[in-house]
């Protein structure tokens, strides 16, 4: 997976006043997992905007979204192409 981007508490940029809340339910060892890799990165960071940050470089990641969108839909698998591959 590439490079996760997150935001610090109390950034406030266009993309991340635009949201939608939802309930994750992880087994114990990946809480665990998740807060060994936030302490990795900066100690800083909420568990929800650490998932975010990874569920994002994800969809980056395959395609779904891209680095300069603001939320909006990413490209379906069928439409990537050459043309539009960055």
């Amino acid at each position: 997976m590439g490079r996760v981007m997150m935001m610090k508490h109390g950034q406030d940029t266009s993309e991340a006043t635009k949201h939608t809340s939802i309930t994750v339910r992880l087994p114990a060892n990946m809480v665990a997992a998740l807060d060994r890799f936030i302490a990795q990165q900066d100690g800083d960071t909420s568990r929800a905007e650490t998932i975010a940050g990874i569920v994002r470089a994800w969809a980056i990641d395959n395609g779904f979204a891209h680095r300069d969108e603001d939320g909006e839909e990413g490209l379906r698998p069928e439409e990537l192409n050459a043309a539009n591959d960055d």
